[in-house]
């Protein structure tokens, strides 16, 4: 039977890749690109320390799960490397930190442009359905009166417009109101996932992926 030692030696190498990193450091370590396991606790350390790929000033790179295997088995010959993650991964090295004040402009011009297209969006559905006249119209036939075009009706309706984008967007002060996600995170996700999707494909069909030769 494998002494102890024996069995350290041929103890495999688990990895689990992320998807897209940002480093601060040019040189990336395989711990910057996820998660590394071995029983053997020296080997894991070395391994999670090893450089795999150094970066220009706000460089981006793709890696694929191969080159690191490569990599890997040429710092530890006859190690076995088993993996659970992602097949390439998106390394970007981090940006310089963008001033306050333009910082401060980007959010109001965004907050600017959120809040004027949202109210003509809703003033533009309200106009279109004729909202007045069908509230006018209902006020009528329930008291027998005339409505103002400020009644109960329009009151009702305001507040529930924003209880509803609340409750929607799962948000109310900047706090959640469920630990769901809420559907602009969704939708952010799924963007991002088809964003770094496009974006290793473009990088595989101009030949400039970091892969195995």
């Amino acid at each position: 039977m494998p002494d102890e030692k024996n069995k350290k030696l041929s103890a495999p190498i688990y990895l689990s890749l992320k998807r897209n990193v940002v480093v601060e450091n040019n040189r990336v370590c395989m711990k910057d690109m996820g998660e590394v396991y071995c029983e053997e606790k020296e080997i894991m350390e070395q391994v999670q320390n090893y450089v795999i790929a150094e970066l220009k000033q706000e460089e981006t790179k793709v890696i694929s799960l191969l080159y690191v295997i490569e990599r890997i088995q040429k710092r530890f010959p006859g190690k076995i490397i088993l993996s659970f993650g992602e097949k390439d991964v998106i390394i970007s090295a981090k940006k310089k930190r963008e001033g306050k004040l333009l910082q401060l402009f980007k959010v109001l011009l965004i907050s600017f442009v959120i809040f004027f297209g949202t109210a003509f969006t809703i003033m533009s559905f309200h106009g279109d359905i004729g909202i007045e006249k069908m509230f006018g119209s209902v006020y009528e036939q329930v008291t027998g009166e005339v409505s103002d075009g400020t009644t109960v009706l329009e009151l009702s309706y305001t507040i529930g417009i924003v209880i509803g984008i609340l409750v929607f967007f799962n948000h109310i002060s900047g706090k959640k109101v469920t630990p769901q996600p809420t559907p602009v995170q969704v939708q952010m996700r799924d963007y991002e996932m088809k964003t770094d999707q496009a974006f290793i494909e473009n990088v595989g069909r101009k030949g400039s992926e970091e892969s195995v030769k």
